[in-house]
């Protein structure tokens, strides 16, 4: 049986955490060299990895370490981790409205397959959760750049995911 939109979107949560502790982490670093990215499925677009690190990580090129190397796979871990989320909710919130969602992907139509998918009460739940718990976990990043990260890449970044992981062949 597939996990319920609840079950994922808790999941989801634990994800969430353990991205704001690797942001964390990386934070500690210049931003430069920017982590490989290869994602679950190439069809899905990349994480806006430079944005990110531009966000959280001070101007500069880090000498090459293993704390380097630990600090950059967490984050790349956790959006990983998140990209296979928003590909498991989205076929969650098919299952949940299947009419609607295939009505909209048989003839490819972007714009209701985005509006189906979009939650705004979840996404404002999910940045207020964000907000309390990095003021909790994370002592490099402060809340309001974490919500931000959120807010502005991260959860745009999912939703494309979700979109593309339906639409595109």
């Amino acid at each position: 049986m597939a996990p319920s939109l609840e079950d994922l979107r808790n999941r989801l949560q634990q994800t969430d955490e353990d991205l704001l502790r690797a942001f964390s982490a990386r934070a500690a670093f210049p931003r430069n060299p920017t982590p490989a990215w290869e994602g679950i499925d190439p069809r899905l677009p990349a994480p806006p990895l430079e944005e990110l690190l531009r966000a959280i990580a001070p101007a500069g090129t880090a000498e090459e370490s293993d704390a380097l190397t630990s600090a950059s796979c967490g984050v790349i871990d956790g959006l990983l981790a998140r990209q296979r989320m928003g590909v498991e909710i989205a076929e969650a919130k098919v299952q949940q409205h299947p009419d609607d969602y295939h009505a909209a992907i048989g003839v490819a139509n972007r714009e209701v397959v985005l509006q189906l998918l979009t939650d705004l009460p979840t996404e404002v739940t999910r940045l207020n959760w964000i907000q309390k718990t990095a003021k909790e976990l994370t002592p490099t990043l402060s809340a309001n750049l974490a919500v931000l990260l959120w807010r502005e890449h991260l959860i745009p970044w999912t939703r494309q995911v979700e979109v593309d992981h339906l639409l595109v062949p």
